[in-house]
């Protein structure tokens, strides 16, 4: 088996633990789908900007770079336009959109005038109600694959080892201590946004 085969393989397997919308994209940008092939879909002008903070509410800056400076909204678009069909766009826009619904019940507010306590309150919101679940699943699934493949997700969240030496199957890391995986990376519980 080459390493693009074995690479292809993971990541289905991967996909297939993820909510369903995110597997079925992996699996159509897997098989080469054309950008518009599925439709043409593209978050533009507020919206775009509004994925943005989402993506950076849901892996925000710390001593590490977050979601956005990672260029996660890039990800996530890219996923929409190859990977998503025209429903499953339709509902995450639509989704986005109550991103605005539930900051204004909420805080009276548009999303990007809250501060960081009460974003952090509208996504823990969004992943409570029945009718935004499903939305924050694919936005949080599509932010966790973007950000730990991405260079900056890869090379300064987690430690990166390019040629690693003996493989040590149990070792003890330091509470201040970066880890280098997941180690049940298909555990759901792991990517429940909690306060």
């Amino acid at each position: 088996m080459e390493r693009r085969e074995f690479l292809s393989s993971a990541c289905a397997l991967v996909g297939a633990a993820l909510c369903p919308v995110v597997a079925q994209a992996v699996a159509a940008v897997q098989a080469g789908a054309a950008p518009g092939a599925r439709g043409a879909q593209i978050l533009a002008g507020p919206e775009r900007e509004l994925l943005v903070l989402l993506v950076d509410g849901i892996i925000p800056p710390t001593d590490t770079p977050g979601a956005a400076a990672a260029g996660v909204a890039d990800f996530v678009q890219f996923m929409l336009t190859h990977g998503f069909t025209p429903a499953q766009f339709q509902d995450f826009a639509g989704g986005v959109s109550q991103v605005q619904r539930v900051s204004a019940e909420r805080f009276g507010k548009p999303y990007r005038a809250l501060d960081e306590s009460e974003r952090h309150a509208v996504l823990l919101a969004l992943q409570a109600q029945p009718a935004t679940a499903a939305f924050f699943a694919a936005l949080r699934d599509l932010t966790i694959i973007g950000y730990y493949t991405s260079e900056m997700g890869a090379s300064k969240e987690l430690r990166y080892l390019p040629v690693p030496g003996e493989f040590t199957g149990c070792m003890p890391i330091a509470p201040s201590e970066r880890a280098f995986f997941d180690s049940n990376p298909l555990d759901r519980a792991t990517y429940v946004y909690r306060s």
